[in-house]
């Protein structure tokens, strides 16, 4: 007897990874093309369309996998308005696709879950994910209230990407009434990935004179502390004048930090490369990776970094210090501290067989972060949800 597929949706900002929607979109996106497919028939249903190349990939390669795809609406407007637009389209997704489990992976998906939970009358089982411990942050009220009255009531479960964002989670009041307990799952990166990287010729190991690179990826957007990390180059420079840092992405910030670093006369030193296609080359070229962060869920792209053997300084922020230990691993500095920053960027360039030592260690942590394991932890929770 064939045992019938069971249809999980992944519910995400957007497929647009690169330039809008992130690590947490990434997570969904992954997760559907690493549960068994065996056992389970995925899609992943995005909110919004941006029409970027990322986007076009990552759809590109759910479809060759037999993986469908849906985007709800075709560019952002009023939320109110995309809220209700979506909460039909999703609806009628539902009513064509049955998914038993539906699983938000952003914050305005958490409200179109709930939404379906209560009025579709396939009654999915709805999952939310909270990627990092700090939400809601354009409007905060909102925040409270779902809260105060539906995510520990009417959601099936809930998963904390990192322990930090477990211990806010389970410290609502409304969770510690109804005793219901975060279900604590990190991301990861793919075994391939991680196996690549580990294999792949990297740059060599720069003696304590040589020329460093820096490199930093992620969005150019307020969250990722760009601003900080220029004010601690200018610091570095004093100390190791050739340096220089290679910015990967973009955002809303892109022009300003351009700005910013020719008005701290550092522009020379500062590439910004834009969206890269290769960051994979980029971060085996480079000599030490720095995330000046000042909050994150479960950065991806630190264990991507760890996985190339790069020596890592990060902001110590939730996530972040769940995988870098200093002096273990890499170092940690406290957010907003430029000269912090600079001290341990300085440190690391001072001491390259030391923070090399460092990023072999990490790189032998960070397999057990593997996306085909977290997929399995999320098929047994899924399972579990689906005999109650």
């Amino acid at each position: 007897m064939i045992q019938q597929r069971i249809p999980v949706m992944q519910l995400v900002d957007g497929f647009a990874t690169e330039e809008q929607s992130g690590g947490a979109a990434t997570v969904g996106i992954q997760l559907a093309l690493h549960l068994d497919r065996r056992r389970y028939a995925p899609f992943v249903c995005g909110l919004w369309y941006y029409g970027t190349g990322s986007e076009q990939r990552w759809r590109e390669q759910l479809h060759a996998r037999g993986i469908g795809t849906a985007i709800l609406l075709p560019q952002r407007g009023r939320i109110e308005v995309d809220m209700v637009r979506a909460a039909g389209l999703l609806a009628s997704l539902l009513t064509q696709y049955q998914p038993r489990i539906l699983h938000s992976h952003f914050e305005r998906g958490d409200l179109l879950g709930l939404y379906c939970k209560l009025t579709h009358p396939t009654h999915p089982r709805i999952v939310r994910t909270m990627h990092a411990d700090q939400q809601w942050q354009d409007r905060p009220w909102l925040g409270v209230l779902m809260n105060v009255t539906a995510f520990p009531w009417w959601f099936d479960t809930e998963i904390a990407i990192s322990r930090a964002t477990e211990a806010v989670m389970n410290r609502r009041i409304a969770a510690r009434l109804v005793q219901r307990r975060a279900f604590h799952c990190t991301s990861g990166i793919s075994g391939r990935m991680v196996e690549r990287l580990a294999t792949a010729p990297r740059r060599q190991r720069r003696s304590a004179d040589e020329p460093a690179r820096l490199i930093v990826v992620g969005r150019i957007e307020p969250q990722k502390g760009h601003h900080y990390l220029l004010q601690a180059l200018v610091h570095v420079l004093e100390e190791h004048p050739t340096t220089t840092l290679h910015v990967v992405g973009t955002g809303s910030l892109l022009a300003e930090m351009q700005q910013f670093a020719a008005t701290l006369g550092i522009a020379h030193a500062v590439e910004f490369l834009g969206q890269r296609s290769d960051v994979e080359a980029l971060l085996l070229k480079a000599d030490l990776f720095v995330s000046a962060s000042l909050w994150e869920g479960f950065p991806l792209v630190l264990l991507e970094a760890m996985a190339a053997r790069l020596p890592v300084v990060a902001t110590d922020v939730s996530g972040s210090r769940e995988l870098v230990r200093t002096n273990e691993t890499g170092m940690l500095v406290p957010m907003c501290d430029p000269a912090a920053l600079a001290a341990a960027i300085s440190t690391m360039l001072r001491q390259p067989l030391k923070a090399q030592q460092m990023a072999e260690r990490a790189s032998h942590e960070i397999r057990r972060y593997t996306m085909e394991a977290v997929a399995a932890r999320h098929a047994r929770l899924y399972e579990s949800l689906l005999e109650r």
